[in-house]
């Protein structure tokens, strides 16, 4: 039969149908109308909000013997998939918080499949979610502990590899961004794969980033975790804590990374059921502040274990480059003991280096200045807290250019460090000062306080020294007692004795200072030192052409520091011709008053000696009083009235 026909005897047959039922279009159309209907209001509602019975139907599907699941609401779109507006989940056994808070979920799945929901997932989106802490998360708490049997129950849904993306996060108190992950459970344990986290919403140079992967298993309480990427400490802070390691964090917040994050790669194991305690963390950075001491670049690996506990943390490896050198070697913290031991090669400065490894709380606080290069090499214990304060001992040797203090320059020092909270010890001192040799022992002695510990705000300073064939005109124009342009002085400088002294913030030092000291200088034009040139004067004005013959070239005397100021004593500036003999002080304020008095002859000869002593009523003519400021002295006969003057208390720096 043709197509014409079959199309006419069709027509025929609906005109046939119409007039034995009349109203058939009516109701086709009725039917057509509320199919359309009934496929709106469906697809209206679900993509609102699917009824209570039908979320909880869906809270029972995801939940399992062990975790709650709750859900505010569900939709489910053919665009979207199914919607989860806020989704909960609890553990069955413990009244706690949810271990898992997330908002806006989306699940893409395949809706027409009758699987579980877990089986037909594709991907899932969040907005945002919140994870409790690890250290809360175990569901054993307040029950017995679960047979082996149990504990192998299938506790999570089985779920293979789903890709997870997640615009925000907040976990350990720390918010990451943009995250991305291949998330599959089996049994108890959550697997994520391939994680890329961000701790920054925008991409610039202060990005923090890991990529790495994690490993949970919610009923042991074993988190594994290992990744990389660019991340400031700081921000591991919150989860260490979380864990236990407090005294990691301590040592950690000492760290400061003022501009691009480190480089740091991680391996943590943790259990506490098993007594798994195990961290690696490797830290390479640029510009880093440690103890607020710049370096140029640090590297360090950290080792942080324990058995039941976290006790240890050994950090190796440890190299720190600033401008002036390295700083290497490595540390390990008793977290039990609270006490720090390190070995240490330096050739930074030592107030950087004491500073850096805990010893002072500010390089400022340093009393000596060291010119580079210099190099200390150092190994003890450092107390981490006040109350361990006193577990300080450090021994080592350090070696530098030279060594300033108070004006005083050491050059090509060496020696031995001896350091404990009760004194710290330079012993064995070898230097050039003043172009001569100098042995001697210095001591620093801070105070502690029990239960405060260490403090700076005062120490005392002590020294003892023995110093040969010095350079009498280095040390004069070091003092600043010489002009420059002057010519040089000749003659050499031995001295020795002992100088002890307090130092603070509020301190004078040379109100606290005391010492002695016994000075020999041969083989000078000693008319020529400022101080006696006076003498040379005096005598001139009134004995003619004698200063023709003041050829002194020794000078001994006995010198006593206190109240202020040197007092010397059995003074004796020596000479063919004529000696002088006297005592006196000069005060820190600069003010001289002295008594001194000239001898014919040598009084290191016997008849310089006979003489003096024959002629004793002769000489008290050239008694001399020196009096003034040293810069400019006055040299005049104190007998026969010509001159009696008084120090006054402003002038040898009394306070009133």
């Amino acid at each position: 039969m043709d197509r014409h026909n079959i199309k006419r005897q069709l027509i025929v047959g609906y005109k046939i149908y119409r007039r034995k039922f009349p109203h058939i279009k009516l109701a086709i159309g009725a039917v057509a109308l509320s199919v359309i209907l009934c496929v709106l209001f469906i697809l209206r509602v679900i993509s609102k909000e699917l009824p209570r019975v039908w979320v909880d139907k869906i809270e029972q599907e995801l939940s399992t013997d062990t975790f709650a699941v709750e859900l505010d609401g569900v939709s489910v779109s053919l665009r979207r998939g199914l919607y989860l507006n806020n989704l909960a989940i609890y553990p069955k056994r413990v009244a706690e918080r949810p271990i898992l808070n997330a908002h806006q979920v989306r699940l893409e799945l395949d809706i027409f499949s009758k699987k579980p929901i877990v089986d037909r997932l594709k991907s899932v989106s969040i907005d945002s979610f919140e994870i409790a802490s690890v250290s809360s998360t175990t569901v054993e708490s307040g029950v017995e502990k679960a047979s082996a049997q149990e504990e192998s129950f299938v506790v999570l849904p089985n779920l293979k590899g789903v890709d997870l993306y997640c615009r925000k996060a907040r976990f350990f108190k720390t918010d990451a961004y943009n995250i991305e992950a291949n998330i599959s459970m089996k049994d108890s344990t959550i697997f994520c794969n391939d994680i890329v986290l961000n701790f920054a919403e925008s991409n610039d140079n202060l990005t923090q980033n890991i990529f790495g992967y994690v490993k949970y298993d919610v009923m042991k309480n074993k988190l594994e975790f290992s990744g990389d990427g660019k991340l400031k400490t700081e921000i591991l802070l919150p989860l260490f804590a979380d864990l236990g390691l407090k005294g990691l964090n301590r040592e950690l917040e000492k760290i400061e990374f003022p501009s691009v994050a480190p480089d740091v790669s991680a391996v943590l194991k943790y259990s506490p059921n098993e007594a798994i305690y195990n961290l690696d963390l490797n830290v390479n950075s640029q510009h880093v502040k440690y103890n607020d001491v710049d370096f140029v670049s640090l590297v360090l690996y950290l080792k942080a274990h324990g058995t039941n506990r976290w006790s240890n943390i050994d950090i190796n490896s440890l190299v720190g480059r600033r401008p002036e050198g390295t700083l290497s070697g490595s540390l390990f913290i008793d977290l039990d003991k609270d006490v720090l031991t390190f070995d240490a090669i330096s050739k930074i400065r030592p107030a950087h280096m004491l500073t850096a490894v805990g010893v002072l709380d500010n390089e400022e606080r340093f009393p000596l200045d060291v010119e580079l290069p210099c190099q200390m090499t150092a190994s003890g214990t450092v107390g981490i807290s006040k109350g361990t304060a006193n577990a300080l001992r450090i021994d080592g040797n350090f070696s530098a250019r030279s060594i300033s203090f108070k004006g005083m320059m050491f050059e090509n020092a060496i020696g031995r460090v001896d350091m404990d909270y009760e004194a710290w010890n330079v012993n064995n001192i070898e230097a050039k000062l003043y172009d001569g040799s100098l042995n001697g022992d210095i001591s620093v002695a801070p105070q502690y306080v029990p239960e405060k510990g260490l403090s700076l705000e005062k120490v005392n300073f002590a020294a003892n020294f023995d110093c040969k064939n010095s350079s009498l005109d280095t040390m004069l124009r070091s003092w600043s007692l010489v002009k420059t342009e002057d010519e040089p002085f000749v003659g050499l400088a031995n001295f020795n004795g002992y100088l002890n002294f307090d130092i603070g913030n509020e301190i004078d030092v040379l109100r606290t200072m005391v010492g002695a000291a016994k000075v020999d200088i041969i083989d000078a034009t000693i008319y020529r030192i400022p101080i006696f040139a006076g003498f040379t004067d005096f005598m001139a004005r009134n004995v003619p052409g004698l200063d023709f013959i003041l050829t002194q070239n020794s000078l001994k005397t006995e010198l006593n520091i206190k109240d202020y100021g040197v007092r010397f004593e059995n003074l004796l500036v020596d000479g063919p011709a004529i000696s002088i003999t006297g005592h006196g002080d000069m005060w820190f304020t600069g003010h001289v008053d002295a008594r001194m008095r000239a001898n014919l002859l040598s009084h290191d000869t016997w008849v310089g000696k006979g003489l003096h002593f024959l002629l004793f009523p002769i000489s008290k003519i050239f008694e001399l009083q020196v009096y003034g400021p040293i810069n400019d002295l006055s040299w005049q006969t104190s007998t026969l009235g010509l001159s009696d003057k008084e120090t006054t208390p402003e002038q040898r720096g009394e306070k009133k």
